[in-house]
């Protein structure tokens, strides 16, 4: 996405979650597993 929709839109965002249950994206928290885990989809080996 290079700017803004024209409307609200669904999008995949990528985050890195520590073993703690720390998400985070771009070096900032962005939640926890507890609550964002649901949203949360790991990569498989072939994604990578």
């Amino acid at each position: 996405m290079d700017k803004a929709p024209e409307e609200i839109t669904v999008a995949n965002l990528e985050v890195v979650v520590l073993p703690n249950g720390e998400v985070i994206c771009l070096g900032k928290t962005v939640g926890w597993v507890d609550r964002l885990g649901k949203f949360l989809t790991p990569k498989t080996k072939e994604q990578k």
